[in-house]
């Protein structure tokens, strides 16, 4: 029976959502080769949808293919990291400098108690429900801009990010970063909302600098 073009679409978008998770959890490490067969018989698929899945991944710059040798996972360096991050801050000074301006108290007071239940979790133990929380701050200032093109290039970054996440930051000086910026849209001024996001994300790339030789991409 002939496949129709919606049952396609779907196992290549299955297949590369697997193969983002495997780089995400660490199932694929930096420099590796991703065996084309052993990963069609891990993902029950044939070559064709995981190679167009492959293809993409090469265009977002997270793997290289190296003739007569195969397919790698790309390391990063330390001017990728920087970039990445260099790309976030404009794209959130886009869109905080937009919202402050409609940014009410109920909005405020929100951003305040997910700032402080991230104080929960301020410890090396939790770092992962730390980062949830942190990712939980990010998606509701998202959710109040209408910057479509911006919030659609930050969609993209966030592959990046959350295979940053697993380092581990100081996590009271990335609380007190967030309230930094929390006091800068209550104030609605734009030069202390860019150096808040800027000290913040500054102070995360150079963290991911110094230990992005563990991070599991």
């Amino acid at each position: 029976m002939k496949e129709n073009a919606i049952e396609v679409m779907d196992r290549r978008t299955l297949v590369f959502e697997a193969l983002k998770n495997d780089i995400i959890n660490g199932n694929i490490r930096f420099g590796e080769k991703i065996n084309e067969n052993e990963y069609s018989i891990r993902y029950n698929i044939s070559r064709t949808p995981l190679r167009e899945a492959l293809s993409k991944l090469e265009m977002m710059g997270i793997i290289e293919r190296v003739p007569f040798k195969g397919v790698f996972l790309k390391k990063f360096d330390s001017n990728k990291v920087k970039e990445i991050y260099e790309i976030r801050l404009e794209l959130e000074y886009i869109i905080y400098k937009e919202i402050k301006e409609t940014m009410t108290d109920k909005h405020i007071k929100k951003v305040e108690k997910i700032v402080a239940k991230s104080q929960k979790y301020n410890n090396s133990s939790n770092l992962a429900k730390f980062s949830e929380t942190l990712e939980e701050f990010d998606n509701y200032l998202y959710s109040l801009s209408k910057k479509e093109l911006s919030l659609k290039i930050l969609s993209e970054l966030s592959f990046y990010m959350n295979i940053f996440k697993k380092t581990n930051p100081n996590m009271q000086e990335t609380v007190n970063e967030h309230e930094k910026i929390i006091e800068a849209l209550k104030e609605k001024n734009d030069e202390k909302i860019y150096k808040a996001l800027e000290e913040h994300l500054d102070n995360a790339a150079d963290y991911v600098v110094k230990t992005f030789d563990k991070i599991s991409i």
